[in-house]
């Protein structure tokens, strides 16, 4: 796998993590949280994904069929 769609993958799982405890809560400062929270995840997504457009190695590992995101 590579490395690079591990981690925009593990951002996207972040993200949604973090709307899904923003549409369970109903203090409204808790959902600004996680508003904010989803919204750097999402950020992060970008910034690998020109990091893996700039880098011309293929990046691939083993070690990450064995690792853990967190769902």
């Amino acid at each position: 796998m590579n490395i690079y769609e591990f981690a925009m993958n593990m951002e996207l799982d972040g993200k949604e993590y973090y709307e899904e405890l923003m549409n369970k809560t109903s203090d409204k400062g808790l959902k600004k949280i996680f508003e904010m929270l989803a919204k750097d995840e999402e950020e992060h997504h970008r910034i690998i994904n020109e990091m893996r457009d700039l880098d011309d190695a293929s990046n691939t590992s083993d070690t990450l069929k064995n690792a853990n995101n967190i769902r």
